[in-house]
């Protein structure tokens, strides 16, 4: 997960999106703003409200094992990945 890559075209991928309640979310963590201090770094604000209690449990289990980049995940939020993407060629 390249952390440079998502501050550098989250935004504008988020807004690019056709679905509303995605482009009208507001990123947040760290990575976007350097003020925040809830431990997110990449996320957005989806105002979608669920019960993290699965998520969070997965979430442990990825940190026990392997590094996380993403930070916490706080009410109403969601994590934001973007990975870049290459062309793939088609045979003939």
């Amino acid at each position: 997960i390249s952390l440079d890559f998502i501050k550098d075209h989250g935004a504008e991928i988020m807004a690019s999106s056709p679905i509303d309640y995605i482009s009208g979310a507001k990123l947040h963590g760290s990575l976007f703003d350097s003020d925040v201090n809830d431990d997110t770094i990449s996320s957005v604000d989806t105002r979608f409200y669920v019960d993290h209690t699965e998520p969070y449990e997965a979430l442990e289990c990825v940190r026990e094992s392997d590094d996380w980049l993403l930070g916490d995940l706080v009410d109403g939020c969601e994590f934001l990945v973007v990975f870049e993407a290459r062309a793939r060629r088609r045979s003939r």
